[in-house]
């Protein structure tokens, strides 16, 4: 096996309502000395180390903010029911000031959703600059369903992005998620 040299990875520490670095190299850490929460960076997102147990896949992916207000697919729960350990959305720019945009939720289309981020909590006020969203579970959502952002209002001016990472367990074997 060849091993290919990596960029060194960083350490910080701060409270949880400092900004953390924007592109970090992968493996880095931040603590936050408020909370006692350690946080890794993936390549995509800070991820909360404390809730990454033995057996938790992630999956990653990027919707765009200047469609249309509907519902759009995430990932798709397929052959079995998973656990939602954790999702971590992320929105890296403000979007505070945008005409028509009101709001994002994040939810399963399961007969009772699984809520991740509410309207109010996604409410345009509340995306400011580098904003972060980091739900944790264990719920369980029913094999087909889909995890799915709600654009609600209109859409955002162009280039405007929200990342979404799922860490998730089948609760048998099995099951896995698919990304839209």
């Amino acid at each position: 096996m060849a091993v290919s040299r990596v960029a060194t990875i960083k350490r910080w520490t701060g409270l949880s309502t400092d900004t953390k670095p924007t592109t970090p190299p992968i493996g880095s850490t931040f603590f936050e000395s408020n909370t006692g929460f350690l946080w890794i960076y993936n390549g995509y997102a800070w991820l909360p180390k404390s809730i990454m147990a033995d057996g938790v896949t992630f999956n990653y992916n990027q919707i765009a903010l200047n469609q249309v207000a509907a519902a759009y697919s995430i990932m798709t729960a397929t052959t079995q029911d998973l656990f939602i350990d954790a999702v971590i959305v992320h929105v890296p720019d403000d979007l505070s000031g945008e005409a028509t945009l009101t709001s994002i939720a994040i939810a399963t289309d399961d007969v009772a959703p699984v809520e991740i981020l509410s309207a109010a909590d996604g409410a345009i006020a509340n995306l400011t600059g580098n904003f972060y969203h980091v739900y944790q579970g264990p719920v369980v959502t029913a094999a087909t369903k889909i995890l799915e952002l709600t654009i609600a209002g209109g859409a955002s001016s162009a280039g405007k992005i929200a990342d979404i990472t799922v860490l998730w367990r089948p609760v048998v074997v099995g099951g896995y998620y698919l990304d839209a």
